[in-house]
Formats: structure tokens, C-alpha cells, sequence
């Protein structure tokens, strides 16, 4: 599909289903807008999919429901954003963008098995509020940090047994911009650690 200028939005259900082969593409030859995920009520969902060459963000599940897996978000200001509880994102190639996945407030949604790599900053948890949990990624080369809290509050970013291009929680610190940088921020709790790269064993 080869959008211009445009916005997809989702007020129904998206059942867009591919193959590693023949994977269902959401692009354009110039920047377009995104796809918008609105309907609260049943599941959408993109296998297979690539999402790329989003001027915004690629992906915004804004009140919906989305199962998000095998696919490639690329290319874009923001890969995916979850404003809305219950999203699943696993088994995914984030990378090229300015943010990979962008969440925070007080939204729960099952992120693992993906790849975040090679954006600015890898993973963005804007106002967390009470405990979000991920783990099983791997979350390397984000050149910025591969992953940052933002907001005020006691809150905490569960995100052990990831990925994040070493075994050495020292280095990993490094790349974690959270409580440990600035007092007023969340805390991320990263440990243990991974101590090799997540593979898929499905």
C-alpha cells in the first residue's frame, strides 16, 4: 500500500496478514503520516507488515487494540507509540528512527521478542505511572540512549533479562537515562541482565 501525504486511520479492524516472503508494505515514495489504531473494542492485526517512511509516527495505537509481530518498523520520527492498554509487540525489527517505541502514563502492553536497534533512542517511557514491565528484547545501538524515562514520580520501568549489547551492567547504565542520571526520574530496574542476544525459538 503507497500512501502520500496521508493518514491511515483504523476505526474498524486491520487484519493485515503477510508472509516472511510477500510481507504487506505501508509506505510511500515522499513522507505520509501513519497508521492510527482507534477501535477499543476488537484486535487489529499486522504480521508480516512493514511500516516505513512516516513523517510522525509510524504506528500510533491510540485507544486501540493491536497485535503487532514479524514485522519492520522503519524510517520514521517514531516507530510506535502505545496510548492505549493491551497492545502486544514481539517478534519485531524496530530500527532507523528517531524514537523506536515511545509509552508511558499509565499503559501496560506486552513488549518482547523485538529487536530495537540503530535509532536515536530505542525505547521512550514519557510519565510512567505505577510499574510497566518488558523484557526479552534486544535493545542495542541506539545512539542517543536505548532506553529513557521522563516525568516526575517514584514510579518504576521493570526492564530486565533485555539485551543491550553487553553483559556488563555498568556499560548498560551508560545507556539508560533514568533516576541514576537525574533524581527527579523514574527509576529503571534493568537487572539481571541478558548475557547474550535474545534469539527467536519458537
Amino acid at each position: 500500500m503507497i500512501f502520500t501525504d496521508s493518514t491511515m486511520f483504523v476505526f474498524g479492524t486491520l487484519n493485515a496478514v503477510g508472509t516472511a516472503d510477500e510481507p504487506i508494505v505501508f509506505t510511500s515514495e515522499t513522507r505520509w503520516q501513519g497508521i492510527r489504531i482507534l477501535n477499543p473494542f476488537d484486535n487489529s492485526v499486522i504480521v508480516n507488515g512493514i511500516i516505513e517512511k512516516v513523517n510522525g509516527t509510524a504506528l500510533d495505537i491510540n485507544r486501540g487494540l493491536l497485535n503487532l509481530s514479524d514485522s519492520i518498523v522503519r524510517s520514521s520520527t517514531q516507530g510506535i507509540r502505545v496510548r492505549s492498554n493491551g497492545a502486544t509487540i514481539v517478534y519485531n525489527e524496530i530500527y532507523s528512527n528517531d524514537i523506536g517505541v515511545l509509552g508511558g502514563g499509565e499503559m501496560s502492553f506486552n513488549l518482547s521478542g523485538n529487536t530495537i536497534r540503530d535509532n536515536v533512542v530505542g525505547i521512550s517511557i514519557d510519565g510512567p505511572l505505577g510499574t510497566l514491565t518488558f523484557s526479552g528484547n534486544n535493545i542495542v545501538h541506539n545512539v542517543g540512549a536505548n532506553l529513557e524515562v521522563t516525568g516526575v514520580g517514584d514510579s518504576i520501568v521493570d526492564a530486565f533479562s533485555n539485551w543491550w549489547g553487553t553483559a556488563d551492567a555498568v556499560l548498560v547504565e551508560g545507556t539508560i537515562r533514568h533516576q541514576f542520571d537525574y533524581a527527579s526520574l523514574p527509576l529503571v530496574v534493568y537487572e539481571p541482565v541478558a548475557t547474550a542476544p535474545i534469539l527467536d525459538v519458537r
